[in-house]
């Protein structure tokens, strides 16, 4: 899965709401899966671009958080980023995917510290929004408000299923649930019953999400391919539907 092109990045580019998708059923796809921050309201996303400014990222850059980094909120528009939540003794990592929020959204109605570095994994658009700012829309907007409220609590619950999933899975299984939730965001079945999405990102960072080493993802995934498990045609994985039909349920029980 190692990647030397962005060409698999229009897919993840796509804008997740249109005309034809239904906000809940985007949620349930996408909602209580650990590693990949679940999407936030489109109606809040609006209110974001509305009040926010605009401002792009290379890969591997920091983001500004603006003169006062604990009054940032950013939205992610598009390309891939990363944050990394320092805890007492480890740390998490979720991949933050567009119309996701990257940072100031667990802390928005508390200012509570929180320790952590985002970075971006590919080229990023971003909207910087200041909390004080939009804390203050929101109490004038009662169901924008009552839609946030909700975000958080997903968001919240994806990082606490993240660290769950990292601390009590094996290497294999946690491997199986990052491609589970990859294919849950971006994955369509094709005729012959694969599941077709485009690549995962650079295994430096699937490694990380994850929490598994270098020689132990390579040794899986070799075994996958030679079982033809998985397999990849130009920018797009395939795997067999076989390989995550547990993941569903050790994810309800977590839950």
């Amino acid at each position: 899965m190692q990647i030397h092109n962005l060409s698999w990045l229009a897919d993840i580019n796509k804008p997740i709401f249109t005309k034809k998708t239904d906000y809940q059923s985007v949620l349930k796809k996408t909602s209580g899966l650990p590693f990949i921050t679940p999407p936030l309201h489109p109606e809040l996303i609006e209110m974001l671009e509305k009040i926010g400014a605009e401002g792009r990222v290379e890969a591997g850059e920091k983001f500004p958080l603006g003169l006062d980094s604990e009054d940032s909120f950013i939205l992610i528009k598009n390309g891939i980023a990363a944050r990394e939540i320092q805890l007492l003794n480890s740390s998490l990592i979720n991949l933050v995917l567009p119309s996701r929020s990257l940072c100031g959204d667990l802390n928005l109605f508390t200012n509570r510290g929180i320790q952590e570095q985002q970075f971006s994994i590919t080229p990023c658009q971003y909207v910087l929004v200041s909390k004080k700012l939009l804390v203050s829309l929101l109490f004038s907007n009662p169901e924008i408000l009552n839609a946030t409220l909700a975000d958080i609590g997903q968001i919240s619950l994806s990082h606490q299923l993240s660290l769950l999933i990292a601390s009590s899975l094996g290497v294999e299984e946690r491997i199986k649930m990052f491609i589970f939730v990859w294919a849950s965001n971006y994955s369509e079945q094709t005729k012959e019953g694969w599941l077709k999405m485009p690549f995962i990102v650079q295994r430096k960072y699937a490694r990380s999400v994850a929490k598994v080493s270098r020689s132990s993802l390579d040794g899986v995934l070799t075994k996958w391919k030679k079982n033809e498990l998985i397999k990849t045609e130009g920018h797009y994985l395939f795997i067999s539907p076989e390989l995550i039909k547990t993941c569903a349920s050790v994810l309800s029980r977590k839950n």
